[in-house]
């Protein structure tokens, strides 16, 4: 009986991913030619289109992401609302889902909305995400004043969630305090 309960018509592969099944993974890459395997871990449920990837991001399950990206799963795959892995880990906060989506090399894109890891990063106000942003500017190399598609940097995106702790954080991490929006305002 699988740990999690399955909506209808939900695909195995994003139930697997959500119970941390690894096995299904192994035994579907043996069932499946190379093709039809990445067909069908890349299948997205039809709620609200999240992969596999993107549950395993989302549950926390940091090694069965890392084998899912190491079968070739597609870790750039987007849900309905265009939020993948990425946008998750970093809302998220969580190190150790972002250092696997470093691995992979999909650590550098930017959002539909427009918005960066840097920023998703931002909005947090726990320590986890705290350490996120650390992670990202200090160990990924990410410029703690990175813009998002407004023009804007990180900072402004936790001055405008009133997130103090994550403004200190970016500012420690290099931040200028000197970038204006359109207005002119710093």
């Amino acid at each position: 009986l699988s740990s999690v309960v399955r909506a209808h018509n939900t695909p195995q592969p994003v139930v697997a991913a959500m119970n941390n099944d690894a096995q299904y993974f192994d035994d579907a890459a043996l069932a499946r030619g190379e093709e039809d395997f990445l067909e069908h871990i890349n299948i997205g449920d039809h709620d609200n289109g999240r992969t596999a990837v993107i549950m395993a991001t989302v549950y926390g399950h940091d090694e069965l992401l890392d084998k899912l990206l190491t079968l070739g799963a597609d870790g750039a795959a987007l849900d309905h609302d265009g939020n993948g892995a990425l946008e998750f880990a970093a809302s998220m906060g969580s190190v150790k889902m972002l250092r696997v989506l470093k691995k992979h090399g999909f650590l550098s894109a930017q959002s539909r909305d427009g918005f960066t890891a840097l920023h998703r990063a931002s909005w947090g106000r726990n320590e986890t995400h705290l350490e996120a942003l650390k992670f990202l500017v200090e160990e990924c190399g990410v410029d703690a004043d990175e813009l998002n598609s407004s023009g804007l940097p990180a900072t402004f995106t936790a001055v405008e969630h009133r997130n103090v702790a994550s403004l200190k954080q970016l500012i420690d991490l290099g931040a200028s305090t000197n970038a204006m929006n359109r207005r002119g305002d710093t």
